[in-house]
This record gives C-alpha cells, sequence and structure tokens, in this order.
C-alpha cells in the first residue's frame, strides 16, 4: 500500500507541476523583489506622549514605538513599469492604545506619488495599498519593512527531558511581503493558489508515506491516509478567513470570492505566505500553531521528523502541513476519550468535525461536550434552562463558526472537483 501511494502522490505532484505555466505578474513580482533585495530601511525604537481616556478624564502615556522607513514597489498594469516609493511611519508596540482610524486614508506622499490605505491591516504586512504616481494608479506587488515579534521557541526542560515553549522578548526583524489587492485577484492567479496548497498537501502526505509514520489510532493505516487532500485543503483556507466576512459572503452567494482571495494571497507570495502571520492568541503560520502544541507534537511524534524549530517549522509550508495530519492523529490517540474517538469514527464526516473542533477550541473541549451530549454534540441548544450547564455542554461560538466555515469550503471544493474535465480515456 505504501508503495502504491508513492506512486500515486509522485503522479499528482508531477501533473500539478505540469499543468499550468504561472501568470505574466509574476514575474514582476520576483521583479520587485529583486529590486528591494539589500535595501537598507532606516528603523529605531523611540518614546511617544499617547492620550489616553479614562471614563471623562485624558491623560497622557509615555509608551514605546517603532519609527520605521517602510519601502513599496508598484505596478502600472498598462505599460508593464515598476515605480519605488518609501515612506516612514511610527507603530506603538502597544496595540491596545492604538488610535482608531479607518480607511480609506492617505498615508504618504511626495512630489509626484500618493500612497493610500484602502483597507486590511493599517500596521502590517496584509494591508490593501493604492500607489498614484502622476495621474497613474500603480497596484502594489511588494511591502517591505521592519516589524516587531514576541520571539517562541521550542527548548528542552532540563528537569523532565520533554520540550516546552518558551516566549521570549520582542525581536525586530525585516521582511518582504505582497499584499493582497483586488488588482491582482484574477481566475490565473486565485488558480495558481489552489494548485500551490494542493502540491504543498500532496508533498506533506508524500514525506509521511516516505518515512512509513504509522498512525497511532488507526495502526493498520500510514499517517498518510488519515486525512483527504479536500479536508486538509478546507483547514488551512479556513484558518484565515475572517468569521465577518464569511457570514457576509455566504448571506451574498460570494464564498467563492472569499475562498479565492485566500488562493490569490498564496500565489503571490507562495512560499512566503502567512510567513508574518501571528494570531493574539500567537498562533503561528499557514496553519496557525500556537507553539506549546508544537512542541507537544514534537516528543509525541518524533518519527514524522518535523522541523524542532517553531517559527522556521510554521514557515515552511510542507513541515506545517505534515504537523497539522500529526496533530489530528496525536489528539485522536492520546487527548480523545474513549467515547469521543468511538462517536467521531462513525462516519468520515463525523471524523472531520470532531478533528476540527479539537484544532480549534482543543481536545478537552471536545471531550467535555460529547460526555454531555453524545451524537448530539456538534448541534446548538436553543434553549438555555442553566447557564452555567448549558455554557458548559456546548462548543465555543468561535468553533461553531468554524465548523460552518470548514463545511462551506469543502462543498466548495468537492463542487471545483466535480467541474474538472477527466483527463482519463472513457
Amino acid at each position: 500500500m505504501a508503495a502504491l501511494l508513492g506512486v500515486l502522490f509522485g503522479l499528482l505532484i508531477s501533473s500539478y507541476q505540469a499543468s499550468a505555466q504561472p501568470p505574466p505578474v509574476f514575474e514582476k513580482i520576483k521583479e520587485a523583489q529583486n529590486r528591494l533585495d539589500g535595501l537598507e530601511l532606516k528603523h529605531q525604537i523611540i518614546t511617544v506622549r499617547e492620550a489616553v481616556r479614562k471614563n471623562r478624564a485624558v491623560r497622557y502615556v509615555r509608551q514605546k514605538a517603532l519609527m520605521r522607513e517602510v519601502a513599496v514597489v508598484g505596478l502600472n498594469s498598462k505599460t508593464g513599469e515598476l515605480k519605488d516609493f518609501t515612506f516612514q511611519e511610527t507603530v506603538l508596540l502597544d496595540s491596545k492604545n492604538r488610535p482608531h482610524i479607518k480607511p480609506p486614508q492617505l498615508i504618504a506622499k511626495d512630489n509626484t506619488c500618493e500612497l493610500i490605505w484602502r483597507g486590511g491591516s493599517r500596521w502590517g504586512f496584509n494591508r490593501d495599498l493604492l500607489l498614484t504616481c502622476n495621474g497613474e494608479e500603480l497596484v502594489i506587488i511588494n511591502l517591505t519593512m521592519w516589524t516587531s515579534r514576541t520571539e517562541r521557541k521550542v527548548v528542552t526542560d532540563q528537569k523532565t527531558g520533554k520540550r516546552i515553549c518558551r516566549q521570549g522578548p520582542a525581536e525586530l526583524l525585516i521582511s518582504s511581503y505582497v499584499p493582497y489587492s483586488s488588482d491582482l485577484h484574477t481566475p490565473e492567479v486565485a488558480e495558481e493558489g489552489h494548485r500551490y496548497l494542493e502540491r504543498t498537501i500532496l508533498q506533506a502526505l508524500q514525506d509521511l508515506d516516505d518515512l512509513n509514520v504509522t498512525s497511532k489510532t488507526f495502526t493498520e493505516q500510514n499517517l498518510s491516509e488519515l486525512a483527504s487532500i479536500e479536508f486538509i485543503h478546507a483547514l488551512l483556507v479556513d484558518e484565515h478567513m475572517d468569521p465577518d466576512e464569511f457570514r457576509k459572503a455566504e448571506k451574498n452567494g460570494m464564498l467563492l470570492r472569499l475562498v479565492e482571495k485566500y488562493w490569490v494571497e498564496v500565489a503571490i507570495n507562495q512560499n512566503a505566505a502567512f510567513r508574518m502571520s501571528v494570531s493574539p492568541a500567537g498562533a503561528t503560520g499557514i496553519s496557525q500553531f500556537i507553539c506549546p502544541t508544537y512542541a507537544r507534537i514534537l516528543d509525541e511524534s518524533p518519527e514524522a521528523k518535523l522541523d524542532p524549530v517553531f517559527v522556521r517549522g510554521m514557515q515552511d509550508h510542507v513541515n506545517a502541513v505534515k504537523a497539522s495530519i500529526t496533530l489530528f492523529d496525536s489528539d485522536m490517540s492520546s487527548r480523545w476519550t474513549p467515547t469521543v474517538r468511538k462517536i467521531c469514527s462513525v462516519s468520515t464526516e463525523m471524523l472531520e468535525d470532531c478533528w476540527a473542533a479539537s484544532y480549534n477550541g482543543g481536545p478537552n473541549r471536545l471531550n467535555r461536550v460529547i460526555a454531555r451530549r453524545g451524537q448530539n454534540w456538534i448541534e446548538k441548544e436553543t434553549m438555555i434552562r442553566n447557564s452555567r450547564r448549558y455554557f458548559a455542554s456546548r462548543l465555543k461560538e468561535e468553533t461553531y463558526t468554524y465548523l460552518a466555515k470548514l463545511g462551506n469550503v469543502l462543498e466548495l471544493l468537492f463542487t471545483i472537483e466535480e467541474s474538472v474535465p477527466s483527463t482519463t480515456d472513457p
């Protein structure tokens, strides 16, 4: 079986690599990146006075801020010409006291050009920017700047010998990114992102198959047989889909456009996609792992040969996908109760919902909910008789939305797959 899977993975990966040429804009993105390589951008930590309102009183506090130069490269879609533009901004390092500002907003200008913030993150990498020079609109295809990130690394505990996560001080690093823009959102670019993700998933499965990693729960199966490509793909999309955007897109029949937005960001950044993506809880990278969970599966599944360095492992898309698959199996075998394993294994659909709920809300929450609700664990209660019992016997609202997103994306992926003409002979 392992040999057969290896041949299948190899054929699929080869077909994805040979099936389509990347869109021409990718050459311009590479050219823009080369233009900024080695560029020296100034930055320094300064102290600013920030107005803080409490009740009716206003007081001023001293706060650290990062004053930095930011470089962008704009592409004139009509002529193919590139334009460099550098500006300076000051970012408060404590986001709680950051002033509330909304797009659109002019954030920089010189004698010939204006840079407008149209949406997305105001201070981060994924901001929608428009550069206008001499009346011509240019789409931003490179954004390079210094940023502050909290250091998180996996170390070995000297007493127990187990790996643990240790959080260090904030560190400054420089990075380049291509921010999402509706100007870059074309069917060809979205399709390239779709293909990139499937190639990544296939390579992760191939690596696990080559290592002959066996499932700890289904001991007669290799880990590469555990989850479908479509489920892993949908989970990765789910991790980066904003819940409010999802509800709006679902209501307006625009879910495909929202999923394509994710594919576009993957396509235009390739192996750098979501490299700087960190949630408030510290979840990092394309698969949004937190450091303690990564440390745990490094200890529990050494046979998967995951990268021992947390940040580097999350920035490596193939490694990150391998980590996700390993976590499914690890939670199921060592964190789920026997009752949960039994109920979740009644069907493929139920098992995937359980994996997703455990991935998003944690295995302990899933155990408690299924212990109280049994096979109806995924359904919401409509009546609240006892608020303490009610909230103890249900998933978090975030997880219900997470499962709704997953189901919709999965259905969309299957619909797309069914619409693609077969290449096999009748």
